[in-house]
């Protein structure tokens, strides 16, 4: 464990102008982050920081080291994530395609409860009065009204307008 909490200490350093700031950044003291420096060098047998009295800079091993730790640490937190299910939660953008007039009266009131409920996912919504190709346009979900042209696409009927 507590290669672990070195390997964050050290990633604490990514961005920072100094020991000081990378200590506050972690929220530990500036002697904690020098001996999780010094354990990290001497398990690893290289040395990560030159120290001169102008401040730190990271060596080539070091540069090496903390990226390695950054990627290392958000692939554990996206495993911690994945674990509790967060995964789960939608995402990302959603591109849809909406016929006009259609899309006033009925689809705003289903969009908005969809953004309420999956606040992560930002849709991005197309109007027109066209059957669209959703492969060239990048869509990922068109609501049409009226028969289909001949098309590869998959298609589900999903209500009927009255007339």
């Amino acid at each position: 464990m507590e290669r672990y909490r070195d390997m964050q200490l050290f990633a604490a350093l990514a961005g920072q102008l100094s020991l000081a700031s990378a200590a506050r950044h972690a929220q530990v003291s500036g002697p904690t982050l020098v001996r999780a420096v010094a354990r990290l060098e001497t398990r690893l047998r290289v040395v990560l920081l030159q120290r001169s009295t102008r401040g730190v800079n990271l060596t080539d091993a070091g540069q090496a080291y903390l990226a390695d730790c950054v990627r290392l640490l958000a692939a554990v937190d996206a495993a911690e994530a994945s674990a509790n299910g967060l995964h789960v939660q939608a995402q990302g953008d959603l591109r849809i395609f909406l016929p006009l007039l259609f899309s006033r009266y009925v689809m705003a009131p289903l969009l908005a409860g969809y953004a309420d409920r999956y606040p992560a996912v930002r849709v991005i919504a197309h109007y027109h009065d066209y059957f669209p190709n959703l492969h060239v346009e990048g869509l990922d979900v068109a609501v049409l009204v009226g028969e289909l042209p001949s098309s590869s696409l998959i298609a589900r009927q999903v209500g009927q307008v009255g007339t």
